[in-house]
Order: C-alpha cells, then sequence, then structure tokens
C-alpha cells in the first residue's frame, strides 16, 4: 500500500507529541474546571495524557506501518486497520494515563472514575479523529514538497 504509506520524520513525531500534550492539557483543563476541580490538577493530568496519547500512538503507528500495512492489498482495510490502531492507541493511552495520575494521587473527577471505560472510548475516538487529520496534513505536506 506505497499509495497510503505516510512517512513520518521525527520533526513530525515532535508535532504530534506537542499536538498531543496541548490538545489533551486544554480537554482536561475544561473538564476540571467545569466540574469545579483544582484547574493546575488537569492540566498536569491533561498533560500526563497527552504523553500517554503520543506514546501509544508512536508504538502503534510504528508497528502498524512497518509490519501490518505493507501486507495488506486493499486500501478499505488499510484504513480499518489503521483506525482500529488509531481508537487503542487512544484507549490504552487513557488507561495509562488514569494509572499514572492514580499513583502519583493526583485529584481525578469522580466521574471519570465511575465511568472510566466511557472516557477511554471518547479518548479513543478523538485519538483516531486528530490522528487522521495529522495524517492528512502531513500527507499534504508531503505532495507539496514533491511538487
Amino acid at each position: 500500500m506505497k499509495k497510503f504509506e505516510l512517512h513520518i520524520t521525527w520533526k513530525d513525531w515532535i508535532f504530534i507529541i506537542f499536538i498531543a500534550v496541548i490538545f489533551s492539557l486544554i480537554i482536561s483543563a475544561l473538564i476540571y474546571e467545569s466540574f469545579n476541580l483544582s484547574l493546575i490538577d488537569g492540566i498536569i493530568n491533561g498533560a500526563i495524557l497527552g504523553f500517554c496519547l503520543a506514546l501509544f500512538s508512536f508504538s502503534f503507528i510504528t508497528i502498524n506501518n512497518k509490519l501490518i500495512l505493507p501486507r495488506l492489498k486493499s486500501p478499505f482495510v488499510w484504513w480499518i486497520v489503521s483506525a482500529f490502531f488509531s481508537f487503542m492507541a487512544g484507549m490504552t493511552g487513557f488507561f495509562l494515563a488514569f494509572i499514572i495520575n492514580r499513583a502519583f494521587n493526583l485529584v481525578i473527577p469522580d466521574k471519570v472514575i465511575e465511568r472510566i471505560e466511557f472516557f477511554a472510548i471518547i479518548s479513543g475516538i478523538l485519538n483516531y479523529i486528530v490522528g487522521l487529520l495529522i495524517y492528512l496534513f502531513v500527507n499534504m505536506k508531503l505532495k507539496k514538497t514533491r511538487t
């Protein structure tokens, strides 16, 4: 699937990590503020979440691009597998961030604790959407540099 293959540079990964941390930090701060919890706790939890999302995205996308996607023949299957890996990176990143935040006794909203699976699924969906947008931007940048 050379047509869909995306070569992500280290510079792109730094950009992706930055986006993940900032995006998660802002969403987390918004959630903490809406629950009248400490904004600093929200910022710290968001930064941890963003880093975990970036870590799993890097790992899953690298495995996906190097081992799985080159063997696929159908563009439809390629998109489904990519979406699944991106979703799983978001979900597992959320769970790891939750575990880290609990280990450091950071404040976690009760609603998040009560509905952890729901929030993990939403994180997976958001990770897929943001990943798709980043893919499209990086792909446009590569097409632009080739012409």
